[in-house]
This record gives C-alpha cells, sequence and structure tokens, in this order.
C-alpha cells in the first residue's frame, strides 16, 4: 500500500507545475528582439540606396489655382538620391524669360533636396499657361527631367485699349479714355494715380456709376514740343495682390504745319463811266 501512494505523489509533484504554468521559464524581451532583427523589414522607398546616384521626382507636374494677372506662382519640386552615391543637380533651364529657377546642387545619398520654379504671370490674364523647365543632373536613371507648371491665369482687371497711343501735331489738344472693369471675382478700388513725368502728361480717373461700376482714365498730354516720347500711368489699388496696375502711354508729336500765307484780296477794277 505504502510503495504505490508514494509513487502517486511522485507523478503528481511533477505534474503540478506544468498546470500551473511557471515551469517552462519565459522568452525574455531581449530574445524577442533577437528573432525579431533576424528577419530585416522590408525598406523605404527613401531608404532604399541603389548603386550610383539615383534621382526620384514625387511630383513632375504642378497644376496651380486660378491665379490673378500679376501674382506670381511658387513652387517647390522634391527631388530625392535614393541612390548611393552623390546626386549633382547640374543646370536648370527654361525656354521662356517667365521664369525663374533656383536649386540644391547636391544631394547625398538618402538625402532629398528641391527645384524650386517661379512663373511671372504678367501678361497672361485670361489664359490657360503651361510653362516647363529642364532639370539636368548626374543621375543615371534619368539625366534629364522635365518639370511643369500649368493653370489659369485669371484677369486682374480689364483694361481697354491695354495701352495709350497719342499722335498729331504739337500743340494740339491730344487726350484718350481707358476704361478699367475690376474682375468681380477679385473687386478692388483704385486709390490714386501717379503720372510719370508730370510735366508731359495729365491723368484722371472717375468711378462710373451702374450695376457694375467700372473706372474711366483720361490721359492728356501735355508735351509742346515735336519727338516721340513714352511714359506710363500708374493707378495704386487697395488690393494686396495687385497693389499697382500700369498702363503705357506712347506719345507721336508731329511739327505743326505752317499756315499758307494770306492771299491778297484782287484789286477792283474800276467801273466805266465813274
Amino acid at each position: 500500500m505504502r510503495k504505490p501512494l508514494v509513487l502517486a505523489l511522485a507523478v503528481a509533484c511533477l505534474l503540478l507545475p506544468w498546470a500551473a504554468g511557471t515551469a517552462l521559464p519565459a522568452e525574455s524581451p531581449a530574445t524577442e528582439s533577437a528573432s525579431a532583427q533576424a528577419a530585416p523589414a522590408p525598406l523605404t522607398e527613401g531608404e532604399t540606396l541603389e548603386e550610383g546616384a539615383v534621382a526620384f521626382f514625387p511630383v513632375i507636374e504642378y497644376p496651380f489655382p486660378p491665379t490673378p494677372e500679376g501674382v506670381p506662382v511658387v513652387f517647390s519640386f522634391p527631388v530625392k538620391n535614393i541612390g548611393n552615391q552623390t546626386l549633382r543637380i547640374l543646370s536648370v533651364y527654361s525656354g521662356c524669360g517667365c521664369t525663374a529657377m533656383s536649386y540644391t546642387e547636391n544631394i547625398p545619398p538618402g538625402g532629398e533636396g528641391n527645384i524650386t520654379v517661379t512663373l511671372n504671370t504678367m501678361g497672361y490674364g485670361g489664359r490657360a499657361v503651361e510653362k516647363s523647365v529642364t532639370v539636368r543632373s548626374s543621375a543615371a536613371n534619368r539625366p534629364e527631367t522635365t518639370l511643369t507648371l500649368k493653370g489659369l491665369v485669371e484677369e486682374f482687371a480689364k483694361i481697354i485699349p491695354g495701352m495709350v497711343n497719342l499722335k498729331g501735331a504739337a500743340g494740339e489738344a491730344l487726350g484718350q479714355e481707358v476704361v478699367i472693369d475690376p474682375n468681380a471675382r477679385r473687386p478692388f478700388e483704385i486709390t490714386g494715380v501717379i503720372v510719370e513725368p508730370v510735366e508731359r502728361l495729365k491723368a484722371d480717373i472717375r468711378k462710373s456709376q451702374g450695376v457694375k461700376p467700372v473706372y474711366v482714365l483720361t490721359v492728356t498730354n501735355l508735351e509742346k514740343n515735336p519727338g516721340r516720347y513714352a511714359s506710363r500711368v500708374i493707378l495704386t489699388t487697395d488690393s494686396p495682390e495687385r497693389p499697382e496696375l500700369k498702363v503705357r502711354v506712347h506719345v507721336h508729336l508731329t511739327a505743326p504745319q505752317p499756315s499758307p500765307p494770306a492771299q491778297a484780296a484782287p484789286a477792283r477794277r474800276p467801273v466805266p463811266g465813274t
């Protein structure tokens, strides 16, 4: 009787730790970390370093929102170097004088730079514009990349006519009216008039009354001598987007024609018999 009892107690002692769940030591956090490091996680695009200098442009075209004429469009195109050698930006050029560029010249492996493009919208009011620049670099995968800005340039105001032309004889009264019609989406007030040079021109502005008020600019020549000259009238506004509007003026004064000599009255013949 004693031996079976001892044997049963021994078996119970062996099974008790298993039932309590404490017989096997838990794996330490260091061991878990080591197990996780054994299978490396996939690298992200920015962490992938390929052979040589490799350029990656996340954005190559920027559709800008409707922008009033005279307000520049500025956008920085990011460029990443996902290669294991320094990426050199050799040049950025455009066939249009309406764009200006600045850029990061050297981008280290895994680094990021920018190509900043500025579009001058003056003269493009009321038109859809698309302008591109070409980036030349030391990248083996794409030594040349085209970056594009495109969008609508809104007219800040209709100016009719766009330029004042005064032509006539010196001393003759010469003047012209110009209508300034503000964009209904971007209303503004004209706050002042500046004439350059003031001794040659006179300019007056008035605001018409109506459902849609417009401004009427009257430009008058003051120069008395024959010749040609260029001038301008600057209209100051209360708009932070376009604080000034400029109206160009060309004047051509010819020498006055001499008056024909007065003809003498014919002599009266005497009447016979008087």
